[in-house]
């Protein structure tokens, strides 16, 4: 693509004047000068289209030796991929801009920092992986990329996108010695996966509205934060698939759409209000280690749920429990206080549990259960208490609206799924 400087050049040779003859021949001094500029002129425009061939490079590129570097730093665009496997601690790709390609530094002992001064645009991947000496990664005024892997880079202490990233699809951040990772500033991703970083301390996506794909967040920080990981995704409202291990505090107050699967580890929900309607494929929840639910208990609209077993453990509700659609089967074994109003309609034939009925559970006025014809009643009383235990849930549906709207605080174990 030419430069700014050569359409400069192109407007004012198309806008040499005219001379007629009798001017020629009354001014021979301005036509010596006239034909000088514009000789000059000429002159930079051969100039500058050299400089934009010169500047863009289409190949690609094996760096092995620091020669291979110097030539590098010829190029203002490369075409092609560039592939690193060198034996220099050192890298630094200077004078590059712009990568219609790929990035691929992998499979290497020995570079320590990585450096891309001016480097702005990759169309494809950036990958480090299997790094094992790598400890600085430098992308002053990267702003977009295709996908980014950091992976098995085990000493790797330091990123720095200091513009930040505001474009990019794929993010991979695994095994990792990072303590924070930000500079990413963008509003959607296809997939998000970041595991294994035992350091990490801190986690900024503050932009991030949309993950097309996979969100998963697993292992991090178990040396730094050991009680677990304090995560906040505050803009985030539409999830594909939502993995979520060992963390202690989850903020998503605009969370609105979990499309696919829902697996998160957890012993008690505080503090939030959990609401889970209009799931046209969900048939089973299955929480079989929480033991506490710090909000009010909402199902609605989710036209295959017919039975609501899977919260054997479940002694304490801190809010009200609403629950409607085609329920023929209800249990909560272990409950033995709600604190707020109780209210199940299936639009079945259902026995109405044995709980529903108790004042010395219920603490809300009137409960309500009701099935085709029949109805139960009950008083509510002060007072209550709630239990925790340790344990793991899994939950997995075809989630299309999960509301949070408190803040979502998770008791977390550290085991893997």
């Amino acid at each position: 693509m030419p430069s700014s400087d050569w359409w400069i050049v192109i407007y004012n040779f198309q806008n040499l004047p005219i001379f007629s003859e009798n001017t020629i021949q009354r001014h021979k001094v301005k036509k010596r000068i006239n034909c000088l500029g514009t000789l000059f002129e000429w002159f930079l425009i051969a100039y500058n289209y050299w400089m934009i061939c010169a500047r863009t490079c289409s190949e690609d590129i094996y760096v092995k030796t620091q020669k291979d570097l110097y030539s590098l730093s010829e190029c203002t665009v490369l075409i092609g991929d560039i592939y690193i496997n060198s034996s220099i601690s050192f890298i630094s790709l200077d004078g590059i801009e712009e990568i219609d390609g790929s990035l691929l530094v992998t499979g290497n002992s020995d570079i320590v920092t990585f450096y891309a001064p001016v480097l702005k645009i990759v169309s494809g991947k950036v990958e480090f992986n299997t790094l094992t000496a790598l400890e600085k990664i430098s992308f002053p005024h990267l702003t977009s990329v295709n996908t980014l892997t950091l992976f098995h880079c085990a000493r790797l202490e330091s990123l720095q996108l200091k513009t930040g990233i505001t474009s990019i699809s794929k993010l991979t951040v695994s095994d990792t010695l990072l303590r924070e990772l930000e500079g990413f500033d963008m509003k959607v991703l296809s997939s998000l996966d970041i595991n294994n970083n035992n350091y990490l301390i801190h986690f900024n996506m503050s932009n991030l509205v949309k993950v097309r794909g996979p969100l998963v967040f697993m292992q991090n920080g178990q040396i730094q934060n050991r009680s677990g990981f304090r995560l906040s995704f505050p803009s985030l409202e539409t999830i594909g698939d939502l993995t979520v291990q060992s963390v202690s505090l989850i903020e998503m107050d605009n969370l609105r759409n979990i499309t696919g699967d829902f697996i998160m580890t957890l012993t008690s929900v505080k503090e939030v209000n959990l609401a889970i309607y209009n799931n046209s494929n969900l048939d089973t929840l299955d929480f079989p280690s929480l033991v506490s639910i710090g909000g009010s208990f909402l199902l609605s609209d989710n036209l295959k749920l017919t039975a609501i077993t899977g919260f054997p453990q479940v002694s304490s509700i801190g809010g009200s429990v609403s629950w409607t659609g085609p329920l023929s089967t209800i249990s909560l074994p272990s409950i033995n206080d709600i604190k707020g109003t109780l209210k199940i309609i299936s639009t079945v034939a259902l026995k109405c549990p044995d709980f529903s009925k108790s004042r010395a559970i219920i603490q809300g006025a009137n409960p309500i259960c009701r099935s085709v014809g029949s109805e139960t009643g009950g008083a509510s009383r002060k007072g209550g208490s709630s239990s925790r235990k340790s344990g793991s849930n899994k939950f997995i549906g075809d989630l299309n609206f999960f509301i949070v709207e408190v803040i979502c605080i998770l008791g977390i174990s550290h085991l893997m799924i």
